[in-house]
């Protein structure tokens, strides 16, 4: 090959140097069959083996630099081991890509967590298609459900994991981010549609392989909430939402007059209204449908719209303060419903603010 050849040894090793005209020089072994150092002009010199596997493919296995990685006698060494492997047949420079492969890929899959595969769900799938409620909601309740899987690789997670976490949340044991407990078999069926769901997606994108652990019986029946409130609760709560204040009374009459979710009324901005024609239109972004649809406000709305306050700028009709500071839509509903309650009193049997929706339905129908 018009190569030098002469017996490898530190001290030949350390005395070969390049010609000036070329880049590199490769001197080989004159005792084993395809060992050899190239050496740089920077200065490196890399001990390699030569093989062929056939006629045609001619391999260059790497073994070492010397003085940083290898002696010359640890390169011949190795230099014989791989030429023991090709004389069975085998290719160890096939084998050793292969192990980097394998390698690499349990680096993936250890870094793909149970947290990764749960935000990639809610970025790259919840947020485009469904409201921006219900994505918060999935997420939350399904780190809720596994918070202690979270910092495990997704693909080590098994059914048995997630058995032991569901029955954590039907009992009430899980807690959720701000320490609380909370579960209950309807949060346990639910946690159950999301995981099925965003392992689904992740086994989909070829980051996880099947079955889907999330195959699992649901802890307890789920039957539909049928509550509407009668006539005489339903005026009882709208006089006793005056106990609240401005705010908040405009926020329940507006969701009996017009059947509309909590957080749709909640987050309503004053781009979306037209009070001069009566119409609201709700974007598809803020729909749990994600259908744009236009709500006909009856007269009775448009007044508590027209009396409410609007700053120069507002956003949001219920404009209030995020944690920094920045403009908001109210996002906590347990404080003003737990004081209507107690303004209630026992004038209405236990309700929940979205059976003020079943109830419009229900009054728009009759």
């Amino acid at each position: 090959m018009g190569e030098q050849r002469f017996r490898l040894t530190d001290q030949t090793v350390k005395g070969i140097r390049v010609p000036p005209a070329k880049s590199d020089v490769v001197v080989a072994d004159s005792d084993i069959p395809g060992f050899a150092v190239r050496v740089l002009k920077s200065g490196k010199r890399i001990f390699q083996l030569r093989y062929r596997t056939d006629k045609t493919t001619v391999r260059k296995l790497v073994l070492g630099e010397f003085g940083t990685e290898v002696t010359t006698a640890e390169a011949r060494q190795m230099a014989e081991a791989a030429r023991g492997l090709i004389r069975q047949g085998r290719d160890p420079w096939r084998e050793r890509q292969e192990a980097a492969a394998a390698t690499e890929a349990a680096k993936k899959r250890s870094a793909f967590t149970v947290e990764k595969l749960i935000e990639n769900w809610r970025d790259l799938h919840l947020r485009p298609k469904r409201s921006a409620d219900y994505a918060k909601n999935s997420d939350s309740l399904l780190r809720a459900a596994v918070a202690k899987l979270l910092p495990r690789p997704a693909p080590s997670v098994t059914k048995a994991d997630i058995v032991a976490a569901i029955d954590a949340l039907a009992s009430g044991q899980a807690r959720g981010a701000n320490g609380k407990a909370r579960g209950g078999h309807i949060a346990a069926n639910r946690a159950i549609a999301a995981g099925s769901a965003a392992w689904n997606f992740a086994i989909k994108r070829g980051e996880l392989p099947e079955p889907n652990p999330w195959n699992i019986p649901k802890p307890g029946d789920e039957t539909a909430r049928e509550r509407t409130l009668s006539d005489v609760e339903l005026a009882a709560v709208w006089w006793a939402a005056d106990g609240l204040g401005a705010r908040w009374a405009a926020i329940v009459r507006l969701l009996a007059l017009t059947g509309a979710r909590l957080r749709e009324v909640a987050e309503m901005e004053w781009r979306e209204l037209d009070l001069d024609s009566g119409d609201w239109t709700l974007d598809r972004t803020r729909a749990k449908n994600r259908l744009t649809s236009i709500v006909p406000l009856p007269p009775a709305a448009i007044e508590i719209l027209r009396a409410l306050p609007r700053a120069d700028g507002a956003q949001f009709v219920f404009e209030t303060k995020g944690r920094k500071g920045e403009p908001a839509a109210p996002s906590a509903f347990s404080k003003p419903k737990a004081a209507l309650d107690k303004l209630l009193g026992k004038q209405v049997a236990p309700w929940r603010f979205h059976d003020l929706r079943r109830t419009a339905e229900t009054g728009f129908q009759r």
